[in-house]
């Protein structure tokens, strides 16, 4: 796979495939290499990459980059492609072979000029996915005992005219071995896991970017009947709900991460214990339930999930109705080190 991954001003790996070429043919035309030519990572499996998305489909033998030879066992490398690095300088690439377990490689200007060939075994790490730095021309060591990621990437999307082509969009991929169950129509604060237990998905984007739509009017909208599960590699599960996403400038997501095991019984907690007063409020609300001293966050969303005023205080203070609001509904949450609780506040 190549890294799309890249901040909004930054500029992603490029790869491009070429056709008729041998590597010791110079390249000389950058200009051939256009968007419509580059390839793209499948945002499915972490098992296929750009670098295979040229392969026949029909072909079982094909993978891409190179052709598996039955009888020695090896796949031969049959293609070049073109890497437009993150500084808009151009390089050609062969994956030569790979052969037990070693995937076998070269690099080097367009002309053929400084080359660099390097070996990456499968073994090198008992670590799902291994990452190869050109730069630095070595295994990078990077930890993967993560769940989520949140990065930019390529999806395919219908352009309105029945065509699916390339766009790059925000959201999160899951690493190998989590599995995640979408949950819609349903109330994100009160919605059951055993309800969703067999709508567990292994594909990466099981999340994806859709749980955020854009209104040119509004901004960035979140439903509020969607929440997820996510089972991680090692058998834990938890209930994630996306509470706000404050756009492509900072790409920062606000989510309530809940464990499956205890979100019963806090929610049961919580309901029992903690109550937000007066209701309708018109210029303080306090929290009720809870010790005087604990220090707490006030976040104050609209009904879309987004958030419209922070504030930061202990429970003896309660917290102020934002002037700027106008008189109607609001989900009022409050975060403490105990844990979270969202109540519907009415402003008069």
């Amino acid at each position: 796979m190549v890294n799309e991954g890249a901040s909004l001003q930054g500029r992603p790996l490029k790869l491009f495939s070429t056709s008729g070429i041998e590597w010791s043919d110079p390249i000389t035309n950058t200009e051939l290499f256009t968007e419509d030519r580059q390839l793209f990572n499948p945002d499915l499996s972490w098992s296929q990459g750009a670098f295979n998305s040229v392969a026949d489909s029909t072909n079982g033998l094909d993978f891409g980059w190179g052709l598996y030879d039955p009888q020695s066992h090896k796949v031969i490398g049959n293609r070049i492609f073109v890497l437009q690095l993150r500084d808009q300088s151009f390089r050609k690439i062969l994956i030569e072979e790979l052969s037990s377990g070693t995937y076998h490689f070269k690099i080097a200007q367009l002309d053929g000029s400084a080359e660099q060939s390097y070996e990456v075994s499968k073994d090198a790490s008992d670590d799902p996915i291994l990452f190869f730095s050109l730069e630095r021309g070595q295994l990078m060591n990077i930890p993967v005992d993560y769940d989520l990621i949140f990065t930019r990437y390529s999806s395919s999307i219908d352009d309105g005219a029945g065509n699916m082509i390339p766009y790059t969009v925000s959201g999160v991929l899951q690493a190998p071995g989590v599995k995640v169950a979408k949950a819609t129509g349903i109330d994100p604060f009160k919605v059951e896991e055993s309800d969703f237990a067999e709508a567990y998905q292994d594909e990466i984007n099981s999340i994806g970017y859709d749980w955020k739509s854009y209104d040119f009017t509004l901004g960035w909208v979140l439903p509020d009947d969607l929440a997820y599960f996510v089972e991680t590699a090692d058998g834990e599960k938890y209930k994630l709900v996306f509470l706000d996403f404050e756009g492509a400038q900072t790409g920062i997501s606000t989510i309530e991460r809940t464990p499956i095991e205890t979100a019963h019984q806090r929610d049961e907690k919580l309901e029992t214990s903690f109550r937000l007063y007066p209701n309708p409020a018109s210029d303080w609300v306090y929290l009720e339930g809870i010790d005087t001293n604990t220090e707490l966050e006030w976040i104050w969303r609209n009904t879309s999930g987004q958030m419209v005023h922070r504030f930061y205080g202990n429970a003896q203070d309660g917290c102020r109705v934002p002037g700027h609001l106008p008189k109607g509904a609001y989900i009022l949450q409050i975060r403490s080190d105990r844990g979270q609780f969202s109540q519907i506040i009415q402003v008069k």
